[in-house]
């Protein structure tokens, strides 16, 4: 894979992030082997991946009024400037799903710890299939997707330079 870097010659890899993905054949089972995130499109094998719906309640309302959406940095390898959720990620080997979500959310919308252990709250799981930006691997992949509720008035700060601005937006 590194000489394969090297040359620029597969363009999945130009997303190196030096991160570690296990190759599994189940998220419970043991990795059959570590390989590059970037690459595991290239292995056609599924990629587990942390999600966050950021949400208020607002006014007399108890169900959720307005949703915290991120634009992507420009400088991102994937979906650059594009819209996103609060906070994502993917799940490194080795990783469990809540503590990649908390750490995602502190390094990309600046969450205080406290708030995430009081509110962060696992709801389900999405899982699909396509085709990476360029084309070159099939993406599989598979999201854990968290809710917290946040207090009106809390305001999302880009910290890791993964985020460039957030919205609040109002749900109809």
């Amino acid at each position: 894979l590194l000489s394969l870097r090297k040359q620029d010659i597969v363009p999945a890899l130009n997303g190196w992030r030096d991160e570690p993905f296990a190759v599994r054949k189940s998220f419970s089972s043991p990795p059959e082997l570590i390989v590059e995130r970037a690459a595991a499109v290239l292995f056609g094998v599924p990629a587990y991946g942390v999600f966050l719906n950021g949400y208020t309640c607002e006014g007399d309302n108890s169900k959720p009024t307005h949703v915290w959406v991120g634009t992507r940095a420009s400088t991102k390898a994937t979906w650059p400037s594009r819209k996103d959720s609060l906070a994502a990620g993917g799940l490194a080997a080795g990783m469990q799903a809540k503590q990649a979500m908390i750490n995602e959310c502190q390094e990309e919308a600046g969450i205080p710890h406290d708030m995430l252990t009081e509110n962060l709250k696992a709801v389900s799981a999405v899982s699909y299939t396509g085709y990476n930006e360029d084309m070159w691997g099939l993406k599989r992949d598979v999201l854990f997707c968290f809710d917290l509720q946040l207090p009106h008035d809390f305001r999302p700060t880009p910290v890791d330079g993964e985020m460039d601005s957030f919205e609040k937006i109002p749900i109809l």
